[in-house]
Order: C-alpha cells, then structure tokens, then sequence
C-alpha cells in the first residue's frame, strides 16, 4: 500500500499511516484465524498469506476476491516465533521454483505457473472453483496402504428404484416477441414407480413393488419409510454364528486375515468373522479387523435418473415429510448427486454411475439371463424377457384421461409424432 524506494525496512516511515487500516478487535501478532476479520473491516484491502517449509511454498490463506490494495504475505514460522514478510513480487518471488529463467505467472490457488498470462487466465477459471490446496507427498519409505477395513464389509440391503413419467401439454399464450421471455409448453406428471429390494440374505428379499396412481412421489416416500422399519428390526437382531466343517479346517489352518492380509499373533490373534444378517462365517479374520467391520449404518437407494430428473420430483414433496432431517449434495443449481434422510438407518439416494451405458449394457443383454437374477424371477417366460432386455420404447408424449391402466387403449402410431 505504501511503497518506499528507499529505506523500505525503516519502521518509521509507516508510524504516519497506523490509522489509516482498522484493527478493531485484531490481535497483535496477528493469527492466521484473524485475516478474514481483517478484510472485513478493510474492504478496500484483501490479503493472500503463503507459508513456507521444508523448502516448499504452499497458500494459507487467499482472500475470496482481490481489491484495489492487494498484498501478499509470506508467513515464517519456526517453534513458538512466527513473522510477516511482505512478498514484493509475487510471480518473481515464485520464479525461482521453475528451471528456465523466463517469466513466469503464477496462480495463487494451486501455485502453478504459466510462460503466458492469457494461459493463467483461462486455468484461473477451472481453478477458481476449487480451494486453495497443498500437496503433500509420502517420504521416502513409507508405504500407503489401505486401511478403511470397516468399509470393506458388504452392505445388506439395497433397493433400485425408477420412477415413469407421462408429457403433459401445456396450453399458453403466444410470447411477445420484443421481450425476452420462457415458455412452459409441457410438464413431466410422474404416475408410476417402481423399486426391488435385493437382500445378501435371500430370505429378506421381496418381489418388486409397483405403484401406479396419484401422489407418486408421496407414496414412493412412505414406502421407503415402511422399508425403513422392516429393515431396522431386522438389523437389530444378531443372526447366531453357522460354523460348517469348511470353517472349522479354514480356522485352523489359517495364517493371515483374510481381510488385512497380515499375519496373526499373539496380540493380534485370529477369530471367526461373521455375517449379523446371515449368520455365515465370512473369513477367518484377526481381532482388529473383526472390531472394525460393521454393519454399514445406511441403505442405498440407487435411482435410474436422480443426478436428472427423479431428484427434482422427491424434492418437490420431501417437504412433506418435515419430520425427518434431510440434507443434499448438490451438483448445480439443478442437478443434485445424492440425497440423505439422516436417520439411522439412513437412506442414501445415489445415481447410477454414467460408464453403466452403451457397450456395458449391451454386453450384459448379449449374456443373457444369469446377470438378471431378479428379473428373471419376475418374468420366468422367455420371449417377455428377452423382450425386457432391449432397450425400452416408450411413447411419452401421450394422453391417457383414466387412470385404469388394466384397461388401456392402444392408439395409432400418428398420434404420437411431434415437431
């Protein structure tokens, strides 16, 4: 802000302009935690703080929006002492990280740098939409392994719904072509769902259920919750242990767990890792790794279209149900990733992963029935299943006045054409 050509380090030259920032409330030294205070009450002022260790620069702190007075601050520390230096020259001062003498940019973000400020442009774009970041390396020797072993255990109940929706028109007035404007023309009515419940114990399994009626989506949530009840009382009940000839030959003559794959000892011996819900024998697993394994305290809705469409339809009546606390991972404005009813259990709400298309559909038709478990208990006759496998054909834009769908009429191929 004040610069000096000579004697910048002299103290003195600064005392006439002690009151011109506000430090109201800010403490001296001035922690890292205090910045954003300090920017506040300065709002002509913004500040980016980088630290420095081990030989490496990384960002502390980068204000949310650069002003007219802009500063950044390279933050010392070494045991309880910390110091500010100011950072004169920012793209100079990161200069000296690159190889080649030319001048570089840098983005204060990710401290990457660019030979052209049009490039840094262009990456400040992508990179504005994440934090600030410091990559951290192993050392050299250490080992990354996995070690969320409690995550490894399969969870026992998943449901796969679906909703269907039919094209309404929608009667309007003509626009009015010297403004700018949206015209609403059709509006997407759900009237069905669909969802299968699918159990690693057989025994919970149920036969899909199919709704078709009004309040779709409303009913569609009081299903789940009914799910909800049956499943908590199962899950509440410990299935006793089944230990077979096999479990007992593979407990005696195991040597690792099966899960971390290390060695047994005395601190750390081996045990029967079993399935609550099944009540089977699992593996023979050591005592760490069997504490750690637990039965996953959600269940997974997986919709066909929720990233889409379906989540806009469950939003647009969630607030029905006040009673339970629901949060969302959204994606845009729009779209929306997952859902959580945060209860426990609690329901997750997940899209169907965008590489389950094209080829992998296809190759999965092209097998036949044995990856269709499911589907095939519900249409054991051959030609309807061979029929279901194909990609559906289904005309959206249609009128259907009745809601008797045992009754349906079958209307010519010319009504369903449209622009």
């Amino acid at each position: 802000m004040h610069n000096f050509q000579q004697n910048p380090e002299n103290v003195e030259n600064y005392v006439p302009f002690v009151n011109s920032v506000n430090m109201t409330g800010i403490e001296y030294p001035t922690p890292l935690s205090q910045i954003s205070q300090f920017e506040k009450q300065n709002t002509t002022i913004s500040v980016n703080i980088f630290g420095y260790e081990e030989g490496e620069i990384y960002p502390l702190y980068i204000t949310k929006k650069t002003f007219c007075h802009h500063v950044n601050i390279l933050y010392l520390k070494e045991n309880n002492k910390s110091h500010y230096v100011l950072i004169n020259n920012f793209n100079r001062f990161l200069s000296r990280t690159k190889k080649h003498r030319e001048e570089h940019f840098f983005c204060y973000l990710c401290l990457q740098g660019f030979t052209d400020k049009c490039k840094l442009e262009r990456h400040k774009a992508d990179c504005g939409k994440f934090d600030f970041q410091k990559i951290t390396l192993p050392k050299e020797g250490e080992v990354l392994e996995f070690k969320e072993y409690a995550k490894t255990a399969r969870i026992p109940f998943v449901i796969y719904a679906d909703f269907e929706c039919l094209t309404r028109k929608v009667d309007t007035c003509h626009p009015n072509p010297n403004m700018s404007s949206t015209t609403t023309y059709q509006q997407m009515e759900p009237y069905s769902f669909g969802y299968q419940r699918v159990s690693i114990d057989k025994r919970y399994d149920k036969p899909p259920v199919i709704y078709r009626g009004p309040d779709v989506v409303e009913n569609f949530i009081r299903h789940l919750l009914e799910e909800e009840k049956e499943i908590r009382d199962i899950l509440s009940r410990i299935e006793p242990m089944i230990i077979t000839e096999y479990d007992k030959l593979d407990y005696k003559y195991a040597k690792k767990c099966y899960v971390c794959k290390k060695a047994f000892s005395s601190k750390n011996y081996k045990v029967k890792e079993h399935d609550h819900v099944t009540g089977s024998i699992r593996g023979i697993s050591c005592n760490n790794c069997n504490l750690q394994i637990k039965i996953p305290k959600f269940i997974p809705v997986v919709i066909h279209n929720l990233k889409g469409f379906d989540a806009n339809l469950i939003m647009s009546k969630i607030g029905k149900f006040k009673e339970q606390d629901i949060t969302v991972i959204p994606h845009n404005k729009e779209k929306i990733y997952v859902i959580f009813y945060r209860k426990s259990p609690l329901y997750r709400f997940f899209a169907i992963f965008k590489q389950f298309t094209g080829n992998f559909n296809k190759n999965l038709a092209d097998e036949g029935q044995k990856h269709f478990n499911y589907l095939s208990k519900t249409f054991p006759d051959p030609d309807v299943f061979s029929l279901l496998l194909r990609k559906g054909v289904f005309p959206m834009i249609m009128s259907i006045p009745s809601r008797n769908w045992k009754n349906l009429v079958y209307h010519p191929k010319k009504i369903f054409l449209t622009n």
